[in-house]
């Protein structure tokens, strides 16, 4: 009776299949063990199966291992296209809200060139007020000789 550690049913399985046997879906790990150690190979030579049944859990385990960091590494590049497109996304915002910044100033400065002509039309036309009133404010001359300065 061989007594390895780590065995499963599929790798009791394989060494059946591989000893020509069919093997039933409702087996046990009981029955298949019973099943390999009564077979005539196995009594023929029990050390090449034994040695075959743990080059099978040794496969086994290898490929499980392998799978193992190909879903490691599988999450990881996941991990890392998440935090690739998150950084991609926090620049677009950052870029939105510095654009937003930018036609605010736009908008601020805008309003402010408005105030600045207003105040500046605004002055103006104060002064030209101020030019009329005192055109229309000036005496009138009385004598005919002052009347060139008007014509």
């Amino acid at each position: 009776m061989f007594t390895l550690k780590g065995i499963r049913k599929e790798d009791l399985k394989e060494v059946l299949e591989e000893m020509g046997e069919t093997v039933k879906p409702n087996f046990k790990m009981a029955d298949l063990k019973k099943a390999i150690e009564d077979h005539e190979l196995y009594l023929k030579d029990p050390g090449f199966w034994t040695e075959f049944l743990s080059s099978t859990i040794a496969e086994r385990k290898e490929r499980i291992k392998i799978e193992t960091e190909q879903e490691k590494m599988k999450l990881e590049m996941e991990q890392e296209k998440m935090r690739l497109e998150m950084e991609q996304e926090k620049n677009k915002l950052e870029y939105e809200l510095e654009l937003a910044r930018i036609r605010q100033d736009r908008q601020v400065e805008n309003s402010i060139n408005i105030q600045t002509e207003a105040n500046i039309e605004t002055k103006i036309s104060i002064e030209k007020l101020v030019k009329a009133v005192r055109v229309l404010t000036m005496p009138v001359p009385e004598l005919p000789e002052n009347w060139s300065i008007f014509f």
